[in-house]
């Protein structure tokens, strides 16, 4: 089966469960991470999973954009013979809702199921020479370096960060929106710390759930971490066992991990034009 027939025929959260498997072996190999990483924080137009499924189909995806995207507002056109990339778009369906009190009614979209798309990367089109931005957000290899950097993006969704807190046992302790990681932590223990609270804080205000018990959360923010940790190029311990988490923490990893990816990658874009 093609993977067009494959995303058309199986359920979406399947295809998630299938690919965070992927995820996690791509986890161990540093180069692909690397790849992934450069993909991943200059592209902004894709979700997380889609940029994952994107680069399932093509290890070396780069700049992806739709046929008409490309003919239109480029003047290229894919290559005879080029083999389409695929992802997921979501099929909307436009319902009204009686409002309970004042009895108005209003339009509301629903996603009511998922459709492969196909899209091309830069390397399959020929046509007008273009530039397109392919720089990294991140450029330094250096822990205290990336730390850095992690806090600047942190502060400017409004948290103050204190690296140097004392008294308690924890890596960190989150208190409104001060963020204290213990000093006693090594540099790199502090860079996944960190990212631990910012996967946690994604996880619990963006994608709305209160249904998640302890043990679950734990394991969504470990698996989140770990993503993102990975695309820093950092080594954090992701022996975690998915089978263990249920669809619905499925969707809400992908989801938490385009959530802080997007938010450092585009954090620290900003910090290169102050």
């Amino acid at each position: 089966m093609d993977i067009k027939e494959y995303l058309k025929s199986t359920d979406i959260v399947e295809i998630r469960r299938s690919m965070l498997d992927t995820l996690k072996e791509a986890i161990s190999d540093p180069e692909r991470m690397k790849r992934f990483a450069r993909f991943v924080l200059s592209t902004h137009d894709y979700s997380f999973f889609n940029k994952f499924l994107m680069q399932f189909q093509c290890p070396e995806v780069s700049q992806v954009r739709g046929y008409k995207t490309w003919e239109k507002v480029h003047n290229r056109t894919p290559k005879k013979g080029s083999k389409a990339i695929y992802i997921l778009a979501p099929s909307m369906k436009t319902i009204t809702k009686k409002d309970a009190t004042t009895k108005e009614e209003k339009k509301d979209k629903i996603c009511i199921g998922f459709y492969p798309v196909p899209v091309f990367d830069i390397s399959q089109t020929e046509g007008d020479d273009i530039v397109l931005n392919t720089e990294l957000g991140i450029k330094t290899d250096n822990p205290e370096d990336l730390l850095r950097e992690l806090v600047f993006a942190t502060a400017l969704d409004g948290y103050s960060i204190d690296l140097q807190s004392m008294g308690f046992k924890e890596g960190s302790k989150v208190e409104g929106m001060n963020i204290h990681i213990n000093n006693s932590l090594d540099l790199e223990s502090k860079i996944v710390e960190l990212v631990n609270v910012l996967s946690s804080i994604n996880l619990e205000h963006y994608t709305k759930r209160k249904d998640v018990d302890d043990v679950t959360r734990n394991l969504e923010v470990k698996m989140v971490s770990a993503i993102v940790c990975s695309i820093l190029g950092t080594t954090v311990n992701a022996a975690i066992n998915i089978d263990d988490l249920r669809d619905k923490s499925i969707t809400a990893i992908f989801k938490a991990a385009d959530l802080v990816a997007k938010s450092i990658g585009v954090k620290l874009k900003q910090e290169e034009v102050c």
